[in-house]
């Protein structure tokens, strides 16, 4: 019966010891998972949380917008345009307002058009645009308009270093990008294009393309969106 009896404490201990044991694992365990749910929370929440990060983006697209709707071109032809809100780009040989307007010009040496930034001067309602080393008037065209001209400044450049916010105002038939410049010749302005390749600006003068390596390029005012 003393044996026995010393059986029972033994087994009674070892199983009291074991049943700690499965406890104390058993609640590191609890803990662990514990850890790793508030983990998960805690990276759900700020994945969660990182839907509203992207409220710049809307920000800037809201501006770009806006940008879109204030500057844009407007198509016209000789019989039939407006000057309203059109962009003044300085006075003409004849000593009146010329304009920024554009054109579609057939290239030479490809069967595609250009799109070239030239000078609009209301008392022959034509666009002359500067190519192939001449000054190619159009009837069919598009004006620059603005509603709010602040958003728009003129910045000295040369030799092509080109400026941050510079408008662009075509291409060439290899889609290489035309800026829109000014150069003064013989004290009047010239409104006309800047092409990377040619580190100069040219525009329509007298019926020939005029080239100076010192002018103006448009820019936007506010082009840190």
């Amino acid at each position: 019966m003393e044996l026995e009896s010393n059986l029972n404490e033994i087994s009674t201990s070892w199983t009291s010891n074991l049943t700690r044991k499965k406890l104390a694992f058993i609640g590191t365990g609890v803990l662990v998972a514990t850890a790793i749910c508030i983990s998960v929370i805690v990276a759900v929440s700020v994945k969660s949380s990182s839907s509203k990060a992207p409220l710049a983006l809307s920000v800037h697209k809201e501006k770009m917008n806006l940008i879109k709707d204030e500057i844009k071109w407007v198509s016209y032809s000789s019989e039939d345009y407006s000057l309203t809100d059109a962009l003044a780009g300085g006075t003409g040989a004849n000593g009146k307002t010329v304009y920024l307007c554009r054109a579609k010009q057939r290239a030479n040496k490809k069967n595609e058009d250009e799109v070239i930034p030239g000078t609009f001067d209301p008392t022959d309602s034509v666009c002359k645009v500067p190519y192939g080393d001449k000054a190619n008037a159009h009837s069919e065209f598009e004006l620059l308009v603005t509603k709010n001209p602040t958003r728009l400044v003129w910045v000295e450049d040369k030799h092509g270093e080109l400026k941050k916010g510079a408008i662009s105002g075509g291409h060439t038939a290899y889609n290489e990008e035309l800026y829109v410049t000014r150069f003064k010749y013989y004290g009047f302005t010239v409104l006309g294009k800047l092409h990377l390749a040619h580190n100069k600006a040219s525009g329509p003068v007298d019926g020939l393309e005029r080239y100076d390596a010192y002018y103006d390029l448009l820019c936007l005012s506010d082009y840190a969106l």
